[in-house]
């Protein structure tokens, strides 16, 4: 398949060639035509522009919100159970 014979890939196929997930049998000669076509070229480095990086990990404070919750969880419940030793210590007999 030579540059002349592809018509220019729609935005969907442009960002599945700037994603490296081009068709394996279409890939390089679609590549090639986007570095030899204006139009393809310009559209390819506003789709660069466009994008945004995404983070490859979360945050360590977004990790575990559950951390908090089940240190509270044991604070309340060791409390509690101090607050009804010391009831029953008091109403004994």
């Amino acid at each position: 398949m030579s540059s002349e014979t592809i018509t220019c890939p729609d935005r969907p196929m442009l960002i599945r060639i700037l994603e490296g997930k081009a068709p394996p049998e279409e890939g390089e000669a679609l590549a090639q035509h986007v570095e030899n076509c204006p139009q393809c070229s310009a559209q390819i480095l506003r789709l660069r522009e466009e994008s945004t990086p995404v983070p490859l990990s979360v945050p360590p404070q977004l990790q575990r919100p559950w951390k908090a919750f089940w240190m509270f969880a044991a604070t309340l419940l060791i409390v509690s159970i101090a607050i009804y030793c010391v009831v029953q210590q008091v109403h004994r007999p």
